[in-house]
């Protein structure tokens, strides 16, 4: 944008008195202005090419940008849907592993009478 009011503004400058160049000429520091301020207006050219490249790159990006967003939205919804019954199910879990833990002991304490028993019967 800063590129473009320089633009217009030295070529304003330029339709708006010849003369002035003359003049900037016995001036070297108004020469050197100008020849810096046509310089600038050489190269806008390119300078607007790479600008008009990157804005359509940025455009496609942007688009990108949004079909992963929409995609990341509707992760998270079902994300959403998903934590309660994830939930519930750490809770059946936990459960479980009590009863788990409850069922070891009582295994354990089998294998033992197991055992009494079975070197009674070997007594026998």
């Amino acid at each position: 944008m800063t590129w473009i009011l320089i633009n217009k503004t030295v070529l304003r400058m330029i339709e708006r008195d010849m003369r002035s160049i003359f003049l900037c000429i016995e001036n070297h520091w108004l020469y050197r202005g100008f020849r810096i301020a046509f310089s600038m207006v050489l190269k806008m050219p390119p300078i607007m090419i790479k600008l008009q490249e990157y804005d359509s790159k940025l455009q496609e990006y942007d688009s990108e940008w949004q079909e992963y967003n929409s995609k990341l939205q509707e992760c998270d919804s079902k994300l959403q849907e998903y934590a309660p019954k994830l939930q519930e199910c750490d809770l059946k879990l936990q459960e479980y592993a009590s009863k788990l833990q409850e069922y070891d002991s009582k295994l354990q304490e089998c294998g033992s009478e197991l055992q009494e028993c079975d070197s009674k019967l070997q007594e026998y």
